[in-house]
């Protein structure tokens, strides 16, 4: 998973692009929502 490869790697901040019509709930698709619940580091989304 994304936060496995940054814990190896021993990085900051993760930063993930989502996509979103409206609303937060479609913000964050299973990838997003996963990382941002396990991640030990931060995690910024930014929308595409």
């Amino acid at each position: 998973m994304i936060y496995g490869e940054a814990e190896k790697r021993d990085v900051d901040l993760i930063v993930i692009g989502t996509h979103s019509k409206n609303g937060l709930s479609p913000l964050l698709g299973s990838v997003a929502t996963s990382v941002v619940n396990y991640a030990k580091y931060d995690v910024l989304l930014v929308r595409i």
